[in-house]
């Protein structure tokens, strides 16, 4: 075999031209070691708009812009090609007319039997439409992006706004509630009937309003990373003891029997304020959704070897299907007989039992009842 420059003269040369001359969706062509393009394939002619006449004898480098030209990128590459046996590129490229396109461009280094460099085989494919596709990918994600952060920006100076507005409400309340407390308590005497009947519907629609307002700030401070949990070993006998004692007179005004059953008396990693708050929550919303002659069941069970679980089964109207997960969203109220409340009781409950590590859930007949069930860590 001749050891000289790179030829097409070979006993396949009519197969290698006919297959040479057939692909028209990629430019190849080859060059001398320093560049000078030796043949020319219609596919290149078609992708850079030279004929054959036009190139041959020609660099290569006259298809690169002259920035890159300038910085010597194109004979960068070929000494790239002749160190490691091939190289690949993608960049702006520019045809005769002027125009530039997306190329992603392979060149081979071809040796002689001495492993000297003779020649260079240059593929071309003209990837601009794709380019054109990321790029606008590229552009619509940054404008989620700002968008995204404009946002949480609103999302946060909703948290402040709700936080410094549930603030300044919770002082009035609270003043409000001391006072009605001191009427009750007699500080102005005996209260006639019809003021005494007033009186209560006042002190009932005081402590929703301060429920709500407590509400929110515990969301403001969920949302804004600032709930602190004071984590202690807790009695969960204790804990359903303590919160089911405080709802027996509200359930006996409402007809509705209310027990703890089977409590297991095992001790919990918990903030028991929280976790009270949490079993509050969802008593309160069994009381409102069971109705009179009705029960509620409070239970709780070893789950695993770390874990304990506590439910709360009501005979009430029940949650209609496809409203189970959400239930714990904010401001969310499944449809029912029942229509009061903000809808954040069962959403803080969820943020309260994970922020503890636990799980919260709920399984619901329509119409036949409902039964939250939340876990909490076992104590070390």
């Amino acid at each position: 075999m001749d050891d000289g420059p790179f030829s097409l003269a070979t006993d396949n040369a009519d197969v290698f031209r006919l297959l040479f001359e057939s692909i028209q969706d990629y430019a190849i062509f080859m060059m001398t070691p320093e560049g000078i393009v030796t043949t020319w394939n219609p596919g290149a002619e078609m992708m850079k708009g030279y004929k054959a006449d036009e190139i041959l004898g020609q660099c290569f480098s006259r298809f690169y812009l002259p920035s890159d030209i300038e910085a010597g990128k194109p004979h960068m590459l070929l000494s790239h090609a002749a160190q490691a046996g091939r190289v690949t590129d993608e960049g702006w490229r520019v045809r005769k007319d002027g125009t530039n396109f997306w190329a992603s461009i392979v060149i081979t280094a071809l040796y002689n039997r001495k492993g000297e460099v003779q020649g260079y085989a240059k593929i071309t494919q003209d990837m601009t439409e794709r380019k054109q596709m990321e790029d606008d990918l590229h552009d619509t994600l940054f404008l989620l992006e700002q968008a995204n952060k404009k946002l949480e920006e609103v999302d946060y100076l909703k948290t402040l706004s709700i936080s410094v507005a549930t603030h300044e409400l919770r002082s009035p309340l609270t003043a409000i509630k001391a006072y009605l407390d001191n009427l009750f308590e007699g500080v102005a005497g005996e209260l006639p009937e019809k003021v005494f009947y007033y009186l209560t519907r006042i002190r009932h629609n005081t402590d929703r309003v301060i429920r709500l307002v407590n509400m929110l700030l515990d969301i403001s401070r969920i949302e804004a990373g600032h709930m602190q949990l004071e984590l202690d070993t807790v009695s969960v006998y204790e804990v359903i003891t303590d919160v089911v004692r405080d709802f027996e007179c509200m359930a006996r005004n409402k007809e509705i029997t209310i027990y703890a059953s089977a409590i297991l008396d095992a001790p919990v990693r918990a903030d028991r304020q929280r976790v009270e708050q949490v079993l509050h929550n969802l008593l309160h919303n069994a009381l409102k959704f069971t109705p009179p002659r009705g029960e509620i069941v409070v239970q709780s069970a070893l789950t695993g070897n770390d874990k304990v679980t506590i439910t709360i089964a009501d005979t009430g109207c029940g949650i209609p299907a496809g409203h189970e997960e959400k239930v714990f969203l904010k401001f969310h109220r499944a449809p029912s007989p029942v229509q009061e409340g903000a809808g954040l009781g069962l959403a803080v409950s969820k943020s309260l039992v994970e922020l503890h590590g636990g799980n919260i859930w709920v399984e619901s007949e329509l119409g036949r009842g409902s039964k939250f069930s939340f876990t909490l860590p076992l104590a070390a």
